[in-house]
Order: structure tokens, then sequence, then C-alpha cells
């Protein structure tokens, strides 16, 4: 498991010495991500969605969500495992989990599973894909559920790439900055991704690949 943060460095080295499992890969603060910087040189563009919770849904919060793909990305630059297969798991997913023991060892058992070479699964609550974008640009949109996504490493690093590349055109359509879901169901309505998509809730279901 690979863990970003930057209040809790001392409490984490402590848990990273005690489980051979996880791996610190580095401290960061939020002004050192890469969507971030795009974003805040080019703030004047864009506002947060109309359709919000104002106290959680912050800039810095869509920032931190939009992330989740660079962090990815570090964590496959530096590999501690030699790994072939990456995961992004919320740190908070278990609290969603009605049968907690039993959905954690599914997930073990994913890691014995032999994918095809390229692959990138991602669940969501949506059949349909989203073309409506201004539905999208101020109300959360559930295509992907966002807890939860697996790849090979080399589509991981293409989805982020596609990511980075077309933020700031999102922000110029848009005038939005959005929850990642939205952006990236953004860019599957565009094409640009095609991911294996299944689906799931915000429950057990979203490890059920």
């Amino acid at each position: 498991m690979s863990l970003f943060l930057h209040r809790f460095k001392n409490k984490f080295n402590e848990i990273e010495t005690k489980y051979k499992n996880l791996k610190v890969i580095q401290e960061l603060s939020i002004s050192d991500l890469e969507l971030y910087k795009i974003g805040k040189e080019n703030e004047q563009l864009y506002d947060l969605p109309n359709k919000r919770n104002e106290l959680k849904d912050t800039e810095n919060y869509m920032f931190l969500m939009l992330a989740k793909l660079e962090f990815m990305k570090k964590t496959i630059n530096l590999n501690p495992y030699n790994s072939d297969c990456f995961c992004w798991f919320d740190f908070s997913l278990p609290y969603i989990f009605k049968d907690v023991n039993n959905t954690l060892l599914k997930i073990k058992n994913i890691s014995n599973v032999k994918f095809k070479r390229d692959f990138l699964y991602i669940p969501g609550c949506w059949n349909f894909k989203i073309n409506d974008i201004d539905y999208l640009k101020d109300n959360i949109v559930w295509r992907f559920c966002g807890g939860f996504l697996l790849g090979d490493k080399n589509s991981i690093k293409k989805f982020y790439d596609v990511s980075n590349n077309n933020f700031l055109k999102f922000i110029k359509i848009t005038k939005r900055l959005v929850w990642e879901v939205n952006y990236w169901a953004w860019l599957e309505s565009i094409e640009l991704i095609n991911p294996i998509w299944y689906l799931a809730d915000h429950n057990d279901t979203i490890i059920d690949i």
C-alpha cells in the first residue's frame, strides 16, 4: 500500500515500520500537485460547481480528488514491490463495506488474478455515459464511483497523461473545477479514455471486478 501525507508524517512512519506491506512513497503538500499548479495558474477561469456540499467540496478537496492519478503515477515510478498492476483504494473505503472481512479477503485474492496485458477497471453507479456537459459541470456524476480502480502500470500512466494533458481544456470549456469522477466522465464522453466499466455502488460491490 502507498500513502501520501503531509500533516501526519511521524505517525505514518511508525505504521510503516510496523507493517512491511506499507510504504510511504512521498510527503506532499497540496501545492506540489500538478493539476493544482495548472488550476491555480488559471484560477480566473473557473468556479466551483453550483450544486455541491459547500463544507466538504472546497477548492482544495477538488484538487485532492483530481490528484489520484498523480499519486498512482508516482508510486508506479518508484514501484517499491516491482509490481505490474496497481490499484487505487480510498483510505476510507472499508467504512462503506457491510461485510468488511469478506470484502477485504476478496481484495487480497485480486492480487492472485492473472489479468490480460493492458487493462483498466473502473466501477460505476450509472450504466450510461454522460454527454450533458451543462449537467456535468454543476452536479456530481456517478458514472464512476471514484474510490477504487485497478489497472496495469502502462494503462494507468496513459490515463494519467490524458488527464494532465486535457485538464486546462476542460476548465476552459466548463468554467468549473469539479470532482475527479466528473472529469473522468467527460474524458470518457469525448473518447479519450475507454476503461472496462462494471456496475457497482458505494458498498462492497465496488471491488467486484
